[in-house]
């Protein structure tokens, strides 16, 4: 008690002192100048509840009002100049302001400024999107974490050594909103500063992860070597919390931040805690006092109310209602003796019995079932009375022919019986094999699935199984079939590659379709000859298979691990590295023959349909040239009068060849036929520059077509010439739904 009293003496006389001194000091200023001194302070721009632009535009936040108190207890006229953090650090090392009203200590700062007095202790957070959560710093290793710059969060987060790739913004709610858009998935910030920012800017896709880091002192800093001034404000802050204006400050901006630990909170509601307590007494106490009231009396009214008729009807009731589980169960229940004889059963459908329904009672199950699986019942029988546990089993039984699954349980019921309940799990067995199968194998192809392919690739990855090779397998042009021909077609084009694949191959080659038009092949104890001569083979028998017209085209890589320390990942990615190199020149040269397939496909559909494409093309080809078009433009139209009809390959032959009017349907059918050749062309990098032109060429001029509904210069000029054309064409050409017009009055309709 005494050293308290001491202490707290020592403390007021310093303070005393310490206000005499500043307060000499103060009186000499003023003597000498008849103005207050401006003490220029800086701080952050967006700094939230230390320092921000209020709704009126003027400086607020704890740092601002601190500093005030301080250069105002002081005698100072004090001036805020908030900025972003870079820069207003850069201004004190420059001199352009006095003070930085708050920053966090750290010993590299230290070789720049000097400290004041703490006057706050606070730490930093990790900010994530919604769906993450961060466990330990130690998951940030290698990741992109976004930080203000010059923030004391982002340099304690760089003195870590996680091999973070940092990116530096000026403002918190410019790391906020990168978060928030998902650019990036975490953030390193101030805690308060960083809810303040979410709060204010109503974002919802943002998470605290509520780990401390750098706890540390806040305090006001000058640039070194100015003590005089840092005297100042260390007194100005002793002297604010003297009069406890420095409370009414942290109170407004800080206190309903304050986390309390569990002993303040005790304390603040000790009496509500004991009023409860006292009540969870009294009533527990009640409760027993009544429990045991209505316990005596329950006891003596039940042995008033029940006699033998109750007990008997009791009985009867219990009796039903076993007999009405047992007839609702699909299964066969039998009670037998130790020695395995049947002495009596239940059944809902005796159908399901192998004997007539009296002639199990006495028999053994030797004189029902085959040997081996009475033999296995008998054995079971035997645990269950040693055991006295639950005992479970399966066997297969021919019935009528038919290999049909059971289960059967069986528990002690007395000393002398066991109770069996026999289940037919056929289709449940059945179903389950299926499920199996699936979640190993792919169900378009037959082959293994990617999840199969990459347990046996971990388990293959053995020096006994060197060399180990893995081929990549990857079909050409499957995007551009679909589109074309529907994805029927592209099925089937896989279904025939796995063919391939599985007739070229070993029966213990691993083969695995891993993706929508990749396959992988992996081989034990094959080496780089025997893997060059297997992708040739595989190669030729693909050039030999065609659907429907459609060449198979797949493009192979290559890799074989011949050493123990090389990393299977790494031949995976070399084999995948040799088929992408192939693909380079095999998918331009397998979709320009899908796209000659396509052509060749619609010209058989419809003879008309050529020699259509031919008028179009020469005709847009003389125009082009009339109007004066470059060289280049002129070709451009002439292979677009070509194609410009090539969506009608997924037109039905039925439609396109029609002989009389369209229904409404049919032309709906027949106006998808643009849309459908963009998607065609543009999938094949050759022809992807008339793509958007074959999309247009039904637009007209007044905005009357169709897909698009464009209207005068918003349609291309190569799509204008081709439409004009195509109305020629179709005019003046045969129809049998209309009367064909002569080339006089074609002219007139299209001007």
């Amino acid at each position: 008690m005494k050293f308290h009293k001491s202490s707290l003496f020592i403390t007021l006389l310093l303070l005393c002192l310490t206000t005499i001194y500043l307060f000499l000091c103060n009186s000499v200023a003023e003597a000498t100048s008849s103005n207050k001194p401006v003490l220029i302070v800086g701080d952050d721009i967006y700094y939230p509840p230390y320092s921000f632009i209020d709704d009126s535009g003027n400086p607020a936040g704890f740092n601002v009002e601190l500093a005030k108190a301080v250069g105002e207890a002081m005698g100072y006229q004090v001036e805020i100049r908030l900025d972003e953090w870079s820069k207003t650090r850069e201004a004190l090392e420059s001199g352009d302001i006095d003070v930085i009203a708050g920053i966090f200590f750290s010993e590299e700062r230290e070789k720049i400024y000097s400290f004041s007095l703490v006057h706050n202790i606070t730490h930093g957070d990790i900010i994530t999107a919604k769906n993450i959560k961060l466990n330990s710093l130690e998951e940030l290793r290698n990741k992109s974490v976004v930080v203000q710059k010059g923030d004391i969060v982002g340099e304690y987060l760089k003195e870590l050594d996680l091999n973070i790739n940092f990116i530096e913004v000026a403002t918190y709610p410019e790391v906020i909103n990168l978060i928030e858009k998902g650019q990036y998935d975490y953030a390193g910030l101030l805690k308060l500063p960083a809810m303040y920012t979410i709060r204010d800017g109503h974002y919802t896709n943002i998470e605290m992860q509520g780990l401390i880091l750098n706890q540390n002192h806040y305090s006001m800093a000058v640039l070194k070597g100015n003590e005089t001034l840092l005297m100042t404000l260390n007194g100005g802050l002793q002297l604010i919390k003297a009069t406890g204006e420095y409370d009414i400050i942290y109170d407004k901006w800080l206190g309903i931040y304050d986390e309390k630990d569990l002993r303040t909170i005790v304390l603040e509601y000790m009496w509500f805690f004991l009023a409860v307590i006292l009540m969870f007494v009294f009533f527990s106490i009640l409760t027993i006092v009544l429990r045991k009231l209505v316990s005596i009396k329950t006891r003596q009214l039940r042995e008033i109310n029940l006699d033998l008729k109750d007990k008997t009807e009791s009985l009867i009731l219990s009796e039903r209602k076993n007999e009405a589980i047992l007839s609702a169960l699909p299964d066969l229940v039998f009670v037998l003796d130790k020695n395995g004889v049947f002495l009596d059963y239940k059944y809902n459908n005796g159908k399901n019995l192998m004997l007539s329904e009296d002639s199990y009672t006495g028999r053994s199950l030797e004189d029902v079932l085959p040997l081996n699986i009475a033999n296995l019942a008998q054995e079971n029988i035997n645990l269950a009375f040693e055991t006295e546990a639950l005992q479970v089993f399966e066997y297969e039984l021919d019935v009528n022919g038919s290999m049909e699954s059971y289960e059967v349980r069986m528990v002690k019921t007395s000393q002398t019986e066991i109770l069996a309940i026999i289940r037919n799990i056929t289709s449940a067995k059945l179903y389950r094999e299926k499920i199996e199968y699936l979640s190993y194998h792919d169900g378009l192809t037959g082959l293994y699935n990617r999840r199969f392919f990459e347990e046996e690739l971990y388990r293959l990855d053995r020096e006994r199984n060197l060399p180990l090779s893995i081929i990549m397998a990857d079909m050409n042009g499957l995007k551009l079939i679909n589109d074309s021909f529907g994805h029927l077609e592209g099925d089937k084009m896989l279904i025939k590659v796995a063919d391939v694949l599985r007739k070229t191959c070993r029966s213990d080659e691993i083969i695995a379709r891993i993706g929508g038009d990749e396959f992988v092949i992996l081989i034990t104890n094959i080496d780089h000859d025997q893997v060059v001569n297997l992708a040739n083979r595989i190669e030729s028998n693909l050039s030999e298979e065609k659907i429907d017209n459609l060449s198979l085209s797949v493009s192979l890589g290559w890799s074989v691990k011949t050493d123990n320390t090389e990393n299977i990942n790494d031949i995976f990615k070399e084999a995948e590295n040799m088929m992408y190199q192939k693909k380079l020149y095999d998918g331009p040269k397998a979709r320009y023959q899908t796209i000659n397939t396509i052509i060749q496909s619609l010209y058989e559909k419809s003879k008309r349909e050529a020699n259509h494409a031919e008028r179009v093309s020469d005709f847009s080809t003389r125009l082009a040239k009339a109007i004066q078009l470059s060289d280049g433009e002129i070709e451009k139209i002439r292979i677009l009068g070509l194609f410009h009809d090539i969506g009608k390959v997924t037109v039905e032959a039925g439609i396109m060849n029609k002989d009389g009017i369209l229904t409404s349907e049919e032309f709906d059918i027949i106006k998808r036929h643009p849309e459908m050749g963009y998607r065609i062309l543009n999938a094949v990098g050759e022809y992807s520059a008339i793509a958007d032109d074959v999309l247009y060429h039904h637009e007209r001029w007044d905005g009357s077509g169709y897909p698009r509904g464009l209207a005068k210069d918003e349609i291309p000029i190569q799509a204008r010439i081709i439409a004009i054309i195509d109305a020629y064409d179709a005019m003046v050409g045969e129809r049998s739904y209309k009367k064909t017009k002569s080339k006089k009055e074609a002219i007139e309709e299209l001007l």
